[in-house]
């Protein structure tokens, strides 16, 4: 069971209108729309929930001592719950609980509210609050309406009047318009298929651009590594045709020196004994020798 109340407006989908109704707003009404019951007896609003508790809050219209007070009917799983007949004051009273339950068996309900007296005052329906049985229903937020998932309610026609600000009739009537209920299940399931299908797209695209951004910086690395590798084989070869052997000049051949060698002088053998040299011996001198070119 769940603590949170959820509040619907009374253009909610979920409401079925049948008969003759005012359309009216006012920025001190939820939403700034209301729905009104006024000149028919034969009007009737239902609305089926799934909750422990509801409420039924209302605007009410300023008294005119000339026209009689009106009265609702508010019926609860077919049963008459309260017959509400207010005795309206000289101003207009707005966000006024008309109707609050007692604790209900958890499961499907069906409140019912009528008119019972044809009057130009009104009682403007602004919105219903009910207590969920399911703890999984959300919550409603500050200015929508909140989606559930109970059945549906028949689809009905109602005719729709517009009312003027001040919540009387001026003149004829304006023509009426007719509106059709709407089933809250076939919005549901359209909403959370679009979620899904935005969640599926986000996460394809956050892919994507990882994927891109992968291949940028790999293909940055292989050009770079490309670009180093280039470079040096450059410096090498220029390295290599700085040592060329077609720079070296030849070194000049120059023509040989030969020279002749010396006539050393040999004494004759007869000259020299054994015995010991005189200071008489004489030698001859050796030829000079001359260098040749």
């Amino acid at each position: 069971m769940s603590n949170a109340w959820i509040r619907l407006d009374d253009t909610d989908s979920r409401i079925a209108y049948q008969g003759t109704w005012w359309i009216g707003g006012r920025q001190a009404e939820y939403n700034g729309t209301t729905h009104g019951l006024k000149d028919t007896s034969d009007s009737s609003a239902s609305l089926r929930f799934n909750g422990i508790q509801v409420k039924v809050v209302a605007t009410l219209d300023a008294g005119n001592s000339t026209n009689p007070n009106p009265i609702a009917d508010i019926h609860l799983d077919g049963n008459l719950a309260l017959r509400y007949a207010p005795n309206l004051s000289s101003s207009i009273q707005f966000q006024q609980s008309i109707f609050s339950s007692s604790i209900l068996n958890e499961g499907d309900h069906m409140l019912s509210i009528s008119s019972e007296i044809d009057t130009d005052d009104a009682i403007w329906l602004d919105y219903f609050e009910y207590l969920p049985s399911n703890p999984s229903i959300s919550t409603q937020s500050p200015t929508t309406s909140s989606a559930s998932t109970f059945p549906s309610a028949t689809s009905t026609t109602s005719t729709i009047q517009n009312a003027p600000l001040d919540g009387t009739t001026s003149g004829d009537p304006p023509a009426s318009t007719t509106q059709d209920d709407q089933s809250p299940a076939s919005s549901n399931t359209s909403q959370s298929s679009t979620d899904a299908s935005t969640s599926k797209k986000e996460s394809l695209t956050a892919g994507s651009i990882v994927g891109i951004i992968s291949g940028v910086v790999f293909l940055g690395v292989v050009l770079a590594g490309v670009f180093l590798l280039w470079k040096r084989n450059k410096k090498r070869v220029r390295r290599l045709k700085g040592y060329s052997y077609g720079d070296i000049q030849p070194y000049p051949i120059r023509s040989p020196v030969y020279l002749t060698s010396p006539n050393i002088y040999q004494p004759p053998s007869s000259a020299l004994s054994s015995t010991r040299l005189t200071e008489h011996t004489s030698f001859d001198q050796p030829p000079s020798y001359s260098k040749s070119v």
